[in-house]
Protein backbone atom coordinates (compact mmCIF):
# COMPACT_ATOMS: atom_id res chain seq x y z
CA UNK A 1 0.00 0.00 0.00
CA UNK A 2 2.51 2.09 0.52
CA UNK A 3 4.16 2.51 -2.76
CA UNK A 4 0.77 2.30 -4.39
CA UNK A 5 0.87 -1.09 -6.30
CA UNK A 6 -2.16 -2.43 -3.60
CA UNK A 7 -5.00 -1.12 -2.65
CA UNK A 8 -6.54 -3.32 -0.56
CA UNK A 9 -5.29 -6.38 2.40
CA UNK A 10 -6.04 -8.11 5.17
CA UNK A 11 -3.47 -7.90 8.14
CA UNK A 12 -3.54 -7.64 11.81
CA UNK A 13 -1.90 -5.44 14.56
CA UNK A 14 0.44 -3.49 14.82
CA UNK A 15 0.42 -3.49 11.26
CA UNK A 16 -3.30 -1.78 11.14
CA UNK A 17 -2.33 0.84 13.43
CA UNK A 18 0.92 1.31 11.24
CA UNK A 19 -0.77 1.66 8.14
CA UNK A 20 -3.26 4.18 9.66
CA UNK A 21 -0.85 6.66 10.90
CA UNK A 22 1.32 6.14 7.81
CA UNK A 23 -0.57 5.51 4.86
CA UNK A 24 -4.20 6.81 6.11
CA UNK A 25 -5.96 3.96 5.36
CA UNK A 26 -9.43 3.01 6.97
CA UNK A 27 -10.43 0.03 8.05
CA UNK A 28 -13.63 -1.39 6.05
CA UNK A 29 -14.38 -4.34 8.60
CA UNK A 30 -13.00 -6.70 10.92
CA UNK A 31 -12.94 -10.33 12.04
CA UNK A 32 -14.41 -9.27 15.24
CA UNK A 33 -16.81 -12.04 17.07
CA UNK A 34 -15.58 -14.71 14.03
CA UNK A 35 -11.94 -15.88 16.33
CA UNK A 36 -10.07 -15.16 19.28
CA UNK A 37 -7.72 -13.09 17.00
CA UNK A 38 -8.61 -10.22 15.24
CA UNK A 39 -8.02 -9.66 11.62
CA UNK A 40 -8.67 -6.52 9.56
CA UNK A 41 -9.37 -5.56 6.12
CA UNK A 42 -8.00 -2.37 4.92
CA UNK A 43 -8.70 0.22 1.82
CA UNK A 44 -6.47 3.04 0.88
CA UNK A 45 -9.29 6.27 1.40
CA UNK A 46 -8.72 6.61 -2.71
CA UNK A 47 -9.95 3.63 -3.32
CA UNK A 48 -12.85 3.16 -0.86
CA UNK A 49 -13.96 6.59 -2.26
CA UNK A 50 -13.62 5.18 -5.77
CA UNK A 51 -15.08 1.75 -5.48
CA UNK A 52 -17.68 1.42 -2.67
CA UNK A 53 -19.51 -0.87 -4.81
CA UNK A 54 -16.24 -3.77 -4.36
CA UNK A 55 -15.53 -3.11 -0.81
CA UNK A 56 -19.24 -3.86 -0.19
CA UNK A 57 -19.41 -6.91 -2.44
CA UNK A 58 -16.54 -8.18 -0.08
CA UNK A 59 -18.02 -7.32 3.03
CA UNK A 60 -21.16 -9.15 2.29
CA UNK A 61 -19.36 -12.28 1.32
CA UNK A 62 -17.31 -12.19 4.58
CA UNK A 63 -20.06 -12.03 6.24
CA UNK A 64 -22.36 -14.75 4.27
CA UNK A 65 -18.87 -17.00 4.38
CA UNK A 66 -18.62 -15.99 8.53
CA UNK A 67 -22.13 -17.03 8.64
CA UNK A 68 -21.67 -20.68 7.10
CA UNK A 69 -18.49 -21.81 9.16
CA UNK A 70 -20.57 -20.47 12.47
CA UNK A 71 -23.40 -22.63 11.21
CA UNK A 72 -21.16 -25.70 9.85
CA UNK A 73 -18.41 -25.93 12.00
CA UNK A 74 -17.62 -29.86 11.06
CA UNK A 75 -17.44 -28.86 7.32
CA UNK A 76 -15.25 -26.32 7.53
CA UNK A 77 -12.79 -27.71 9.30
CA UNK A 78 -12.46 -30.57 6.70
CA UNK A 79 -12.18 -27.76 4.12
CA UNK A 80 -9.77 -25.52 6.02
CA UNK A 81 -7.99 -28.22 7.82
CA UNK A 82 -5.70 -29.24 4.34
CA UNK A 83 -5.42 -25.45 3.69
CA UNK A 84 -3.54 -25.14 7.55
CA UNK A 85 -0.80 -27.33 7.21
CA UNK A 86 -3.29 -31.32 6.70
CA UNK A 87 -4.09 -31.08 10.89
CA UNK A 88 -6.75 -33.49 11.86
CA UNK A 89 -9.85 -31.93 12.89
CA UNK A 90 -12.17 -32.40 15.53
CA UNK A 91 -15.11 -30.66 16.81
Amino acid sequence: MENGSVAAWVTWEPYVTSAKAEQHVRVVTSGRGLASYQRYYLASTEYAKAHPAVLNTVYNALETQAEWLKAHPAEAAKLLSPLWGNYRYQL
